[in-house]
């Protein structure tokens, strides 16, 4: 019995260390975020709206599993990002996709403030990006520029 567990647990561990290996030597999807700032900000209602780009610089295939946010500086608030172009488009929800290597898509982020921002805003996105490895968070600190309000 001793040796039939020890033998299973040798056969578990060689597979694990097997994948590993085959991972590292095939390469892996790695989504980063293509910019540090917010594009196209604009602020309606006391949400600020804007885009950044995801793009999958690995050598495999990446499935985009979701992309959540959290205000890191600036007014309390919530962070909402949807995937844009999903269907049906529902605001904080982001639709599973799939980016071949070197592909990209596009995250509409919406900031709901509680209080109107004076100063730029800083939000932290966390990107879950599922490849051949597990599930890998990959964070970034990304700066929203608020808006002029004229009038």
């Amino acid at each position: 019995m001793m040796r039939r567990l020890m033998v299973t647990a040798g056969a578990a561990g060689a597979a694990v260390a097997g994948w590993k290996v085959f991972v590292r030597v095939q390469g892996d999807s790695e989504v980063e975020f293509a910019a540090a700032e917010l594009s196209d900000v604009a602020m309606a209602h006391g949400v600020l709206h804007g885009h950044i780009r995801l793009v999958n610089r690995g050598r495999q295939l990446s499935t985009l599993r979701r992309v959540e946010g959290r205000i890191v500086q600036g007014p309390p608030g919530r962070v909402l990002v949807t995937l844009q172009g999903s269907s049906p488009h529902q605001r904080g929800w982001w639709v599973s996709n799939l980016l071949k290597p070197t592909e990209s898509c596009v995250a509409e982020v919406e900031i709901e403030l509680q209080e109107p921002a004076t100063a730029p805003v800083v939000i932290e996105l966390d990107a879950e990006d599922i490849g051949r490895g597990l599930a890998v968070h990959r964070t970034a600190r990304i700066r929203v520029p608020v808006p002029a309000v004229i009038g």
